[in-house]
């Protein structure tokens, strides 16, 4: 049963290579190519061919599935279906665990075909499968290769280029990462959204490790650079983050609270009320820390995270309290600011008491 849903998986994921780009380059999208006319016969071959490959998704049958790699590594038909089969191939292999042979059958794509599109996919695959196995040198050795080919067009290899700043941040050559992605926005072959994206992965990448001190670094780039991005909410939470991370802990409390206030709708809101509240105590700012915790106590939570965090935010409140009346000074009596006639009568309570106790020494020295 694993090996089958296995199996399916990989079919899912090299549809989703084909057609689905986006999901595979975080930061930017495959460029589109125009299809070929396939003649009759083609066109009967591909669909053929795609259908024993959904067959081989529900089945184990290792031998059925190298038999299917050879029937598409000698397909002697359009040179756009011998590559489509190649890639069909490799995801049957995927989906059965055989990283190997995917591997294989994907290279060869990239190695033997002429139609850009599927070098591109197969290109993608390579890199996927190296990348979830941390062979993030290996990756970038094949994808510096496909890289060197002078007749790649300019919108494949930014978009490729992505995929290699990302593995440098994977290898901790975070500096050559971050000034790959800022230079092909600056040349204009990435859009901000892109480029965002690209600049954030790698951040995310160089929060650990000594590296760690390059995301304030990036962050602060993309807060100056990129306005639209950086204002969504997503980034400016992790923002927040990095900045308490860092040390920065009133601009995180400022910034989660500004978060709060400026996306009321967000998901995250009770969350970033939370964290301000609790960097506020922090600070020692209790007072300030017991109005957020009441604010979240005032919501009525929609989801399960939400009442998670409104008990949390109970439970803090309780403490914050208790810190706040711990610090607050016993009221004592200052006699430089009371009244003149509270200082009379003061005075004159003390004369009578001296008074008396004359009179009680008086009688004592005469019964001596």
């Amino acid at each position: 049963m694993q090996s089958k849903l296995n199996a399916a998986t990989g079919m899912a994921l090299l549809l989703m290579l084909l057609v689905l780009p986006d999901l595979f380059a975080s930061g930017g999208s495959r460029p589109e190519f125009d299809p070929p006319q396939l003649s009759e016969s083609d066109t009967k071959a591909l669909a053929e061919l795609e259908r024993r490959a959904a067959q081989l998704a529900q089945s184990s049958d290792a031998a059925s599935q190298d038999l299917f790699a050879t029937d598409a590594r000698n397909y002697l038909g359009d040179p756009y279906v011998h590559a489509h089969a190649l890639l069909l191939a490799g995801g049957v292999y995927e989906g059965a665990g055989r990283k190997t042979e995917a591997l294989e059958s994907y290279r060869t794509v990239v190695a033997t075909s002429r139609d850009e599109f599927h070098r591109l996919v197969a290109i993608d695959a390579v890199v996927s499968i190296l990348r979830s196995q941390q062979e993030y040198g290996l990756a970038l050795q094949d994808l510096d290769s496909f890289l060197s080919d002078s007749k790649l067009r300019s919108d494949a290899r930014s978009y490729l280029s992505i995929s290699r700043a990302q593995l440098l941040a994977r290898l901790k050559r975070t500096d050559e990462a971050v000034d790959s992605v800022q230079s092909l926005f600056k040349n204009g072959e990435l859009s901000e959204e892109s480029a965002g994206g690209a600049l954030e992965e790698i951040a995310v990448d160089a929060m650990s490790g000594p590296e760690s001190i390059k995301t304030e670094e990036i962050d602060r780039w993309t807060v100056h650079n990129l306005p639209t991005f950086a204002n969504k909410p997503r980034f400016r939470g992790n923002f927040a983050h990095v900045l308490e991370t860092r040390g920065h802990l009133d601009e995180a409390i400022e910034a989660r609270i500004s978060l709060a206030a400026e996306f009321p709708a967000d998901s995250r809101r009770l969350e970033n009320l939370l964290e301000a509240a609790n960097l506020l105590c922090t600070k020692g700012r209790y007072e300030e820390a017991v109005q957020y915790y009441k604010k979240i106590e005032a919501v009525t939570p929609s989801r399960n995270a939400d009442a998670t965090i409104k008990s949390l935010a109970k439970t803090n409140l309780q403490s914050a309290l208790i810190r706040l009346a711990s610090e607050r000074p016993v009221p004592t009596v200052d006699l430089t600011r009371r009244s003149s006639s509270n200082m009379t009568l003061l005075i004159l309570a003390n004369a009578a008491v001296i008074a008396v106790l004359g009179v009680v020494y008086y009688l004592k020295r005469k019964r001596a």
